[in-house]
């Protein structure tokens, strides 16, 4: 739907700036800037950014979930389904499935070298190779057929207490590798309750300013409230925007408008064939990491299908 940016939405962008941040609004592609609205903008230093077209990208993660079996089975019942729902999906958005380590090559040799979907490590070492028990090398993951691998995910971050610079490492080892880096971020309900979500994103996203800017370019984001996941609870749509719009500026003001209006943000949490659609016209959102859900073949394809480009004409 076109909307028309007036001069009374560069003021109020200009009053709830920061002091110290310079004040910016998001102008989709089909969206109207009225001159009055530019010239108050020029006037008082308020950055219009215009959206770009993004490829949308879905990314299934089976976490510690399936078999060889269990994967063949999947792949010739996504490969069916999309036949039916998305034919063309491969042309217009890119899908890819994270299933546990051993199955990379398995995945990338069933999928018939990425003619279902390409394929992703769910996590990676900072190191190319070496006397690391238990890890697995990004190096290895590209030899086997992986395309991307997700960085920086909650249960890492929980679980095996990966920092913030140790995110950065492994972006920076993935990306040398040849890998694409789904690096996420989110807060907690604690966090979010205490208002401090936008603090604990400013901090994660150092992990991606850590890095040079020709590695971050290659960058993938996801947004996964911590709270969301596997739980059942859902953040809002308005909820989704908000932190969306906040990761952008905090990216515009860092490495510019254009770096800003490239970079693509995923959202991850309990999205599902239900609610999927409605994420998929949440301004700024290009695409989901999809956990649980994603485990039927017959739901994650109609996750994809719900990013299909003529539903999402408004975002």
């Amino acid at each position: 739907m076109r909307r028309f940016i007036t001069a009374d939405e560069i003021r109020k962008a200009s009053r709830e700036s920061d002091g110290n941040e310079r004040a910016f609004i998001f102008a989709e592609k089909d969206d109207v800037v009225t001159d009055e609205a530019r010239d108050l903008a020029r006037t008082l230093g308020v950055v219009i950014s215009s959206e770009i077209s993004r490829r949308p990208f879905i990314c299934a993660n089976f976490k510690m979930n399936g078999g060889p079996g269990f994967l063949d089975k999947y792949t010739a019942e996504l490969a069916s389904c999309m036949a039916q729902l998305y034919p063309d999906y491969r042309a217009q958005a890119d899908v890819v499935i994270a299933p546990p380590a051993p199955l990379v090559a398995v995945a990338y040799g069933l999928s018939a070298k990425k003619t279902v979907y390409s394929v992703a490590g769910q996590n990676s070492y900072i190191k190319e190779s070496g006397a690391f028990t238990g890890e697995t090398s990004p190096y290895l993951l590209k030899e086997c057929g992986a395309d991307y691998v997700i960085t920086g995910h909650s249960e890492r971050r929980k679980l095996f207490g990966e920092t913030d610079a140790v995110v950065a490492q492994k972006l920076k080892t993935a990306i040398d590798a040849g890998l694409v880096p789904i690096m996420c971020l989110g807060e907690n309900l604690e966090e979010r309750k205490t208002g401090k979500t936008f603090a604990v994103i400013s901090q994660m996203l150092t992990a991606l300013y850590a890095i040079p800017l020709e590695y971050a370019k290659k960058v993938i984001l996801a947004y996964e409230p911590v709270w969301a996941i596997g739980t059942g609870m859902n953040a809002s749509s308005d909820q989704i925007a908000e932190v969306c719009a906040f990761i952008r500026k905090n990216i515009m003001e860092k490495l510019g408008v254009d770096f800003s209006n490239a970079i693509r943000i995923l959202y991850g949490g309990s999205v599902n064939e239900t609610n999927a659609l409605e994420i998929a016209v949440i301004k700024g959102i290009d695409g989901a990491l999809v956990g649980g859900a994603s485990l039927k073949a017959v739901n994650f394809a109609k996750i994809i299908s719900a990013f299909k480009p003529d539903r999402r004409s408004g975002n």
